[in-house]
């Protein structure tokens, strides 16, 4: 009879350890799907320019950037970020000449790209914010070696020069 009550009350106090246990776990899981995601998109915006930066002159105007090279970075992109200094922006950097499409999933601003080859823009598309899961295609119709995303401009900047300083390039 007492190993039934011992067993009993073994049992007992493994229950409550494993619902304790679960109950934590759905705790921390549940503050992480709740709050890591706004965490993750305000420091990716924050650190955003911290990371390879550069001056890019196109024509006689100068704007401090940002150099995406690796896949990540040019996923990432200007995701997230609420506001952009007009002096600033971001230079997506490719190995090859490429004719790449590009999309604003989750850039809450408007942006021109500039598309940039042989130190010259040969392309140059006007992209809208997109906050959904379905967002346009932004085609260059032109291959490009540099990308060089800023504030919406409705300039044509075609054939403007284009010189590249700081950042490792490669």
């Amino acid at each position: 009879m007492s190993f039934l009550i011992k067993s009993k009350k073994k049992k007992k106090n493994y229950f409550a350890i494993v619902s304790y246990v679960i109950i934590f776990l759905g705790v921390l899981f549940g503050l992480k799907y709740f709050l890591g995601s706004s965490i993750a998109k305000i420091s990716s915006a924050e650190l955003r320019f911290k990371e390879s930066v550069g001056v890019v002159k196109v024509g006689q105007t100068k704007y401090n950037v940002s150099i995406a090279k690796t896949l990540a970075q040019k996923e990432r992109g200007l995701m997230y970020v609420k506001k952009l200094l007009k002096s600033a922006g971001m230079l997506f950097v490719f190995k090859k000449e490429v004719d790449y499409p590009f999309w604003m999933k989750n850039t809450l601003v408007p942006l021109t790209a500039l598309f940039i080859n042989h130190g010259k823009v040969v392309s140059e598309v006007n992209m809208s914010p997109c906050r959904t899961h379905k967002c346009k295609f932004y085609y260059p119709f032109a291959y490009y070696k540099y990308a060089l995303e800023i504030n919406l401009t409705h300039k044509n900047l075609i054939g403007k020069k284009i010189k590249i300083k700081g950042g490792n390039l490669s």
